[in-house]
């Protein structure tokens, strides 16, 4: 596995949440376009408008749906990739970075046991040095 493989998952994740992002902006949109009685006639062009949102939101859920699947095949990937590390201190490294998301400091203080964010990287990298001469 490459250094660009482990992190396609973190960049899938951020697809997802910007996807549900948009989604949450199409629903809002969708939600403040109810009829309001304001005394004056209501113009024909806001139906159209709701009705090309609602086109794009099922675009988006339906695109949101294949990312979602995409995270859970890469997580699967990632997850046994990291199962097969011998070093339980180095599979617990890659996997609070990878799979969590965690931060190198985040890292250390969860590990605890006199780790820094300094050992931490430094664990990531020979690992990943090794895999490269290896591979």
């Amino acid at each position: 596995m490459q250094y660009q493989d482990l992190n396609k998952l973190k960049y899938l994740n951020r697809d997802v949440a910007r996807l549900q992002h948009r989604i949450e902006e199409l629903q809002a949109f969708g939600e403040g376009t109810t009829s309001k009685i304001t005394g004056m006639p209501s113009g024909a062009c806001r139906s159209d408008k709701v009705a090309s949102a609602a086109t794009s939101l099922a675009d988006l859920e339906a695109l949101l749906k294949v990312k979602l699947a995409e995270v859970q095949g890469e997580l699967y990937t990632l997850s046994a990739f990291i199962e097969s590390i011998d070093d339980p201190l180095t599979r617990q490294v890659f996997e609070y970075t990878y799979i969590s998301g965690f931060k190198s400091e985040e890292i250390a203080e969860h590990i605890g046991g006199g780790n820094t964010a300094g050992s931490v990287r430094v664990i990531r990298h020979r690992y990943l040095k090794k895999m490269k001469e290896a591979g």
